[in-house]
């Protein structure tokens, strides 16, 4: 009984030593890649910025009307 219970515990060691690495790779790879398939957003000033709603087809530098 009493090497069952040895070999249980050095089991117990291995993964408790060896599993957070794994898990913390793991866990990069998907963060990094949600963060590749979203994409950096274009800057606030951009032309690639999506225009506000009610501005859809207005320049911002056009001439006023008149």
């Amino acid at each position: 009984m009493g090497s069952l219970l040895s070999g249980a515990l050095s089991w117990l060691v291995v993964v408790t030593i060896g599993l957070p690495p794994m898990l913390v790779y793991w866990l990069a790879g998907v963060i990094g890649r949600g963060l590749r398939r979203r994409g950096p957003s274009p800057p606030a000033g951009s032309l690639l910025a999506e225009p506000e709603e009610g501005e859809r087809g207005k320049r911002r530098d056009a001439a006023p009307p008149g």
